[in-house]
């Protein structure tokens, strides 16, 4: 970046998580991406993590905060007072003073953050879910979701007229730059190969993972062979019931994808997708994909770059892992690149740019 003296601040905040762990969720790695692509304004995240400290990386400033836990167990856990326990984050607010703060959740405290600073920053909400309650704080100035699906959900459920847009997840750089080390090599394929499935919503039944268990017992009760990886959030301790069933449990982004790169297909049966980040990183590493198409997946899935399957239906999700097993090696090959053309759309430059038009806009309050 250049005369980043003069550059406007954006500034992620992150409560779930440590944005610069070595263990990252999805939102972690679309904060990450999006900063590391932001050309017109200097990026800066503030994420929850278990130290206080800066770090820099890539031209991106990391800060890490901590909530005040003696005071939050005192004045919320036990007196119910919902009082604001952050003020770490408002002294590193209040020392950048970036002109926007983008929210990715917990964005209920918007509006109590925004009235402890000494001056008014444009306020971004994006929403990464679905949600039962609705937080939409007054000070927000744009809310963003991850796909039409979810946007249509929130809109729904309050009713807003505010300005409400749709943008997608991009694809990580870590996914970018396994593609490019990886899709120019020939693959080996071996003929008696047992085919390698990679389940990764973790122990999760919104991501189908019940229904997934019942379908790999339903093959093995038939004695197909077959082996499943299992990872994401939650299945530390959890015992597979099947001796083809491996628990990898939540990895950091590189080694997930490598283990990705060993499965023929990657199959996500969620019973309703926000986005589908795994999906479109499968996609992009030319990986079938056995998915759902409900929800924001259903944006860009269907039967000619994937092998649809209904949500909460085991037994139509054995037959789909069936038909990858089966699956005549062109018509495989066939899906694997139109998904692949697919995935091309979530590139960072092309998703950045379109959020980088809409900061600008906000500033300028031409949105």
């Amino acid at each position: 970046m250049s005369n980043t003296e003069n550059m406007e601040k954006v500034m992620h905040i992150q409560f779930w998580g440590d944005v610069n762990s070595i263990i990252r969720g999805s939102v972690d790695l679309d904060i990450v991406t999006i900063c590391y692509n932001l050309k017109k304004f200097l990026p800066l995240v503030a994420s929850a993590g278990i130290k206080d400290g800066t770090t820099a990386n890539n031209g991106v400033t990391f800060y890490n905060f901590k909530e005040d836990l003696i005071k939050n167990r005192i004045l919320n856990k036990i007196l119910n007072l919902k009082a604001f326990t952050f003020s770490h984050l408002i002294g590193i607010i209040k020392a950048e003073r970036p002109e926007i703060l983008h929210f990715h959740n917990r964005h209920n405290l918007a509006d109590a953050i925004v009235g402890k600073l000494p001056y008014n920053p444009k306020i971004v909400c994006h929403y990464h879910r679905y949600f039962s309650t609705v937080p939409m704080p007054r000070t927000c100035d744009l809310f963003l979701a991850v796909s039409n699906s979810v946007k249509d959900s929130i809109v729904c459920k309050t009713g807003t007229t505010k300005i409400f847009k749709a943008i997608d997840n991009p694809l990580s750089y870590e996914v970018i730059k396994l593609g490019k080390e990886i899709l120019g090599k020939e693959r080996e394929e071996k003929e008696n190969k047992v085919p390698l499935f990679m389940y990764p919503g973790g122990y999760q039944q919104h991501k189908g993972f019940n229904d997934l268990i019942k379908a790999v017992e339903i093959l093995n009760t038939k004695g197909v062979k077959f082996r499943l990886y299992l990872a994401g959030p939650n299945l530390e301790g959890y015992i597979p019931p099947f001796n083809n069933i491996e628990n990898l449990g939540l990895l950091p982004p590189a080694d997930y994808l490598r283990k990705l790169e060993e499965s023929v297909a990657l199959v996500l049966p969620s019973l309703m997708e926000p986005f589908g980040l795994a999906i479109i990183e499968a996609m992009h590493l030319k990986k079938l994909v056995i998915a759902t198409c409900s929800g924001g997946s259903g944006e860009y899935l269907n039967s000619e770059n994937s092998i649809v399957v209904n949500p909460n239906d085991p037994v139509n999700l054995s037959i789909g892992l069936m038909e990858a097993i089966t699956c005549v090696k062109g018509k495989s090959k066939e899906k694997q690149e139109k998904g692949f053309r697919v995935s091309k759309k979530f590139l960072p430059e092309t998703v950045v740019t379109q959020l980088e038009t809409l900061y600008t806009q906000l500033i300028n309050n031409t949105i």
